[in-house]
């Protein structure tokens, strides 16, 4: 149920360009999947929250990916900036 409501959220937000209100299970773990999710639905303070918690090393893999329509959302936010200069991720 999960995985479709999620794709769901994302498919709204391509469509509407509005933030969509999905979150996952409370006791989820917060990781890369979320961050993803998150950006990819337009709730950029959740997604910021889950790439906080991610390792400085897969935060950099991230990044060097690109992942292509979802972290490249963030490319201009202060925040996402921040994070990559306290990572040490200049490129």
């Amino acid at each position: 149920m999960t995985a479709r409501r999620s794709v769901e959220a994302v498919v709204r937000y391509k469509e509407t360009g509005e933030s969509q209100s999905f979150s996952f299970p409370a006791d989820y773990p917060v990781g890369t999947w979320e961050a993803l999710w998150y950006t990819a639905t337009g709730q950029r303070g959740r997604a910021m929250e889950a790439l906080e918690s991610l390792p400085h090393t897969t935060l950099a893999i991230l990044h060097q990916r690109g992942m292509p329509g979802t972290l490249d959302l963030l490319g201009n936010d202060p925040r996402y900036q921040a994070l990559l200069e306290e990572a040490g991720i200049t490129w």
